[in-house]
């Protein structure tokens, strides 16, 4: 459980391909429940009277037949939504049986898991909440977006435009750790802190996605390596800022946020 962007995904992808390495290959599905219809989902029965099977209930029963007993997971990518999750219970308890409308009973077996990848558990029962365990990631302390800014720093159009121009080590270090600076302290904390607590939005905005913002437009405006394109470098970091955190914000609730963000 954890906010968009916060490394949910990461976390079992990771934990995927350690197990991988030890020999114990991880066959992963992932549905997204609320894409679809509580029908769609386990199945139902259609106008002429038969049985048509639902997505999650038809990979259920084949991750089942599978005659190896290699880490199975049914990840389910979405929000909770009480249509979909109240039918779970029987499978989140100790029975693990999912039992359908046309009395089908589907066993999810000890090498099998079920993993919910959601942001909250707003519209949960007690019922289920007490059936899960829980994992939080937490990101209000930001290493999410400063491991992406690290990563981005590794492959970004001016990294590439200094090797293709031939400049030399200590220079291209030098002006990369200066472009470090400008996320790590001199810009994005502020911004992002300023954010947070000055600035109400029509929908949410997670830190992760105004810092990679700033990164596409940095590398989008970004004039090529020259001496004097290098001594606009904090130009072109600001205006990609402006645009990135100012194009978040509109007229909200009787105040025009932007205008604010402007002044």
């Amino acid at each position: 459980m954890g906010n968009p962007g916060s490394g949910k995904s990461t976390c079992w992808t990771a934990l995927k391909y350690a197990n991988d390495l030890r020999g114990e290959p991880t066959k992963i599905v992932d549905i997204n429940p609320k894409s679809i219809t509580s029908d769609e989902f386990y199945g139902n029965y259609n106008s002429s009277g038969s049985w048509k099977q639902g997505i999650f209930s038809y990979f259920m029963k084949e991750l089942g037949k599978e005659k190896d007993t290699n880490p199975k997971w049914l990840v389910l990518d979405g929000d909770l939504d009480a249509n979909w999750i109240e039918s779970m219970n029987s499978v989140m308890d100790d029975n693990k049986v999912l039992t359908l409308a046309n009395s089908d009973r589907i066993v999810l077996y000890n090498h099998m898991r079920m993993l919910l990848e959601i942001r909250d558990l707003r519209f949960a029962t007690p019922a289920t909440v007490s059936r899960g365990g829980v994992i939080y990631i937490y990101d209000q302390e930001g290493w999410q977006w400063k491991s992406y800014v690290e990563s981005w720093l590794e492959k970004c159009v001016l990294r590439e435009q200094m090797n293709k121009s031939g400049v030399s080590e200590d220079k291209k270090k030098e002006i990369i750790e200066l472009l470090k600076s400008f996320f790590m302290t001199k810009y994005i904390p502020k911004l992002l802190d300023t954010f947070r607590k000055s600035y109400k939005r029509p929908f949410p905005m997670v830190d992760i996605t105004l810092v990679t913002t700033t990164c596409k437009i940095f590398d989008a405006v970004y004039k090529g390596t020259t001496e004097e394109n290098l001594n606009y470098m904090e130009q072109w970091f600001a205006f990609a800022c402006i645009w990135a955190f100012g194009g978040s914000v509109s007229f909200f609730e009787g105040e025009d946020y932007k205008k604010t963000f402007s002044r």
